[in-house]
């Protein structure tokens, strides 16, 4: 299902047509905002099949709230914000455990690097996956996003529905707490020899 793209006007008149009762209004809201949570629930899920079953999952339940949605707001943040929150109670504890595993990519350097380098870099990553995994749940979703999905302090704050302070002040706070805790993992840690 690929995403097609829907005007202001086009979008609410989908929203106020399923309010009134007609499922089939709902499909073009799907199609819109389908690829952009299946990229969530992919990074979220442990498989292809799960993602797959939140995707479905949230859409229902967005069909099922478009009650309480409000008209003067974006409903692509509005939806987010529903994925997000379902993602975070149906996996939360699974996505801790992947963090740890391994469920962020890094980018692999423009030149190749030798045996030495590749092991320091992964090592690294490690060490900021553990990291990230011990922060907050809210404060971690704000630095995944910020920091591994690129996404700016605006788009963030309309895709969790919060304020841009609000956003600023998780990264203020994740950037504090990820220095405290590398910092405290690398004292801890036995000198290389």
């Amino acid at each position: 299902m690929e995403s097609e793209k829907l005007d202001e006007r086009s979008e609410a008149n989908a929203i106020e047509a399923a309010r009134a009762g007609d499922p089939r209004a709902f499909e073009p809201l799907v199609r819109a905002h389908a690829d952009r949570i299946r990229a969530l629930c992919r990074s979220r899920c442990p498989n292809e099949s799960e993602a797959e079953d939140a995707l479905q999952e949230i859409f229902l339940r967005a069909y099922r709230s478009l009650a309480g949605f409000n008209s003067d707001g974006s409903f692509g943040a509005w939806l987010y914000g529903i994925a997000v929150n379902h993602l975070r109670s149906r996996y939360a504890r699974l996505a801790r455990r992947q963090e740890h595993e391994g469920a962020f990519e890094f980018e692999a350097p423009a030149h190749a690097p030798g045996p030495a380098e590749e092991t320091e870099r992964a090592e690294t990553e490690d060490e900021v996956r553990a990291a990230i995994a011990e922060l907050s749940e809210s404060i971690r979703t704000v630095v995944e996003l910020y920091y591994l999905k690129e996404r700016s302090v605006k788009e963030i704050a309309g895709e969790l529905n919060i304020s841009v302070e609000n956003v600023k002040s998780k990264l203020h706070r994740g950037r504090k707490h990820l220095r405290r805790i590398l910092t405290r993992n690398a004292t801890e840690r036995p000198e290389k020899r």
